[in-house]
């Protein structure tokens, strides 16, 4: 399949609003916070799971690899394309922290969710994170964005213990 042809069967299922092919777009797009790849074919930005179904489907099968990005906030790399042909996902928009399970210390977040709506989300329960994200509160705790995260599964001894503590006795709790 053609550029032109794939361009037009996305922006027909997504709108054209949700598929960005500017030259601009694409070469914000080719860096995250340290690495520089090269500018994906275009920039798709979907708004729930059945635009990603559909533009993931789409891109594949017409060829072109599938590139994930949250908050393009990754020490490394891996939220550039290395082809051209790349169809590369902008999950910013899919933000929302779907569940809050207290009793398993474990939440649901959309790929794009940042860093500051889950710890506001959290905090308005009394509850945090065992650390923050990796800098700004722009960057989304998600490492894999296809998929709705479970994130609060804890494993070891100390982290049941800390994470998920209400804040009683301020914010260094033992």
């Amino acid at each position: 399949m053609k550029h032109s042809e794939l361009m037009a069967a996305l922006r027909g299922a997504l709108g054209a609003e949700q598929v960005l092919d500017d030259d601009t777009t694409r070469r914000y797009f080719s860096h995250d916070l340290f690495w520089s790849g090269k500018p994906p074919a275009c920039v798709v930005v979907p708004r729930n799971v059945q635009d990603v179904a559909t533009a993931v489907r789409l891109a594949t099968a017409a060829g072109h690899p599938v590139v994930p990005r949250g908050g393009g906030m990754s020490y490394t790399g891996g939220y550039v394309a290395d082809d051209e042909s790349a169809v590369l996902f902008d999950t910013r928009k899919m933000n929302r922290v779907l569940a809050i399970d207290e009793e398993n210390r474990q939440v649901t977040v959309e790929a794009g969710c940042t860093w500051i709506a889950l710890h506001e989300a959290l905090a308005a329960k009394g509850l945090r994170t065992p650390y923050w994200g990796p800098c700004p509160a722009s960057a989304p705790p998600s490492a894999a964005p296809f998929a709705e995260q479970r994130f609060l599964r804890f494993r070891a001894p100390w982290q049941r213990r800390r994470i998920g503590a209400r804040h009683r006795r301020g914010p260094r709790q033992r």
